[in-house]
C-alpha cells in the first residue's frame, strides 16, 4: 500500500537562531535523524542558495549563512517517507 500525502507526518524540527547570523541550526526529534534527506534554502523570489543531500545519522546540522546576503529565506527539509518541513528565517549581519 501506498500512503497518501495526508497520511505523512510533517518533519518535526526546529530552526535557530531567527535571525541568524553566520550559522543556522537545525534539529529533528521524535528519535529522527537526516538520514536520507535534502535541506534547502531559498529566497522569497524562489532562488535556491543552499542545497544538500544527507545520509547522516545526526539529529542535528549547522547550515553557513555567512556568505548569504541578509533577508528572509525559507528552509525546506525533505525527508524520506513525511512531508516537507518549512519555515521562514531572516539572515542579518
Amino acid at each position: 500500500l501506498l500512503s497518501s500525502p495526508d497520511d505523512l507526518l510533517v518533519v518535526p524540527a526546529q530552526v535557530f537562531p531567527n535571525p541568524a547570523n553566520t550559522v543556522l541550526n537545525l534539529v529533528v526529534g521524535d528519535g529522527l535523524n537526516f538520514s536520507k534527506s535534502t535541506v534547502s534554502i531559498y529566497g522569497l523570489d524562489g532562488r535556491m542558495y543552499y542545497s544538500i543531500c544527507t545520509r547522516s545519522g545526526a539529529h542535528q546540522l549547522e547550515i553557513p549563512t555567512a556568505d548569504l546576503p541578509q533577508g528572509i529565506y525559507l528552509l525546506q527539509i525533505d525527508k524520506e517517507g513525511y512531508q516537507p518541513f518549512s519555515q521562514r528565517f531572516v539572515v542579518q549581519h
